[in-house]
């Protein structure tokens, strides 16, 4: 998906129009670890007149992922919950390059991690307690 930086740059100033005139299709995600603390849709405009604008360039503007929902049950805090669910599945990668000449030495998958949570449910973060592992099931 589409990311904008928030600073001043060319693609800062783009994330930055679109954050004010078309926050619906958009998460602002703060740069910091352990996830959570992500503003949704009709929320950006308000939260960014809310901070100083030389703040902005601590967060990145992320085009919403269109998703697919389905039924299925998850186990959170020890029960059984059945419902509409959003699964995301996160491709890992490393790579190890030579920023002098550009030689990338090593590129190459790493894992994967399936997470599911409610369709209606903004935040995904498994830690935060907003959705949970999950496992892939071929048919």
């Amino acid at each position: 998906m589409n990311m904008y930086p928030l600073d001043t740059s060319p693609d800062g100033l783009e994330g930055r129009r679109l954050a004010f005139s078309d926050p619906e299709n958009y998460v602002l995600k703060p740069q910091r670890d352990g996830g959570g603390h992500n503003i949704y849709k009709a929320d950006i405009p308000i939260f960014l007149k809310s901070i100083p604008e030389d703040e902005y360039k601590s967060y990145t503007l992320m085009e919403l992922i269109p998703t697919i929902s389905h039924k299925n049950s998850i186990i959170r805090e020890g029960k059984v919950m059945e419902g509409e669910l959003i699964s995301e599945l996160g491709i890992y990668g490393t790579i190890l390059w030579d920023s002098s000449c550009g030689k990338v030495e090593m590129n190459q998958y790493a894992g994967w991690l399936l997470r599911s949570k409610f369709s209606g449910v903004d935040e995904g973060g498994v830690a935060a307690g907003f959705g949970c592992l999950d496992s892939v099931c071929l048919v």
